[in-house]
């Protein structure tokens, strides 16, 4: 006994098959060609962050983030010392714990 397909069932088919082949077409017409990375060239140095904490006299620190092969991540070096690889959120939570909160003269 051969298997029946009805008339709904096909047209459900071909509608299906007719949305897969656009979803295809639109996917293949949304890459972004190799030979244009150009675009998305980037600076050396992304970004510097300066730091200057006047509770002890005056200290300066200067964090300099260099590009790395991802665009959401990082080499931050601090004072020109080693860098190390880490995105912005891994940097403002490492900055937090840089510089510890110290208790007031008033709680005292």
């Amino acid at each position: 006994m051969s298997y029946y397909e009805t008339v709904k069932k096909k047209v459900v088919n071909n509608v299906c098959k007719r949305m897969r082949d656009a979803k295809a077409n639109k996917r293949d017409n949304d890459k972004i060609p190799c030979d244009n990375f150009s675009l998305y060239d980037l600076p050396e140095k992304r970004k510097i962050v300066i730091v200057i904490t006047l509770d002890f006299g005056i200290k300066i620190d200067v964090f300099r983030f260099f590009k790395t092969k991802r665009i959401n991540s990082y080499f931050v070096s601090l004072n020109k010392n080693k860098s190390e690889k880490m995105g912005w959120s891994v940097f403002c939570k490492r900055l937090s714990n840089h510089y510890p909160s110290l208790l007031s003269p008033y709680a005292l």
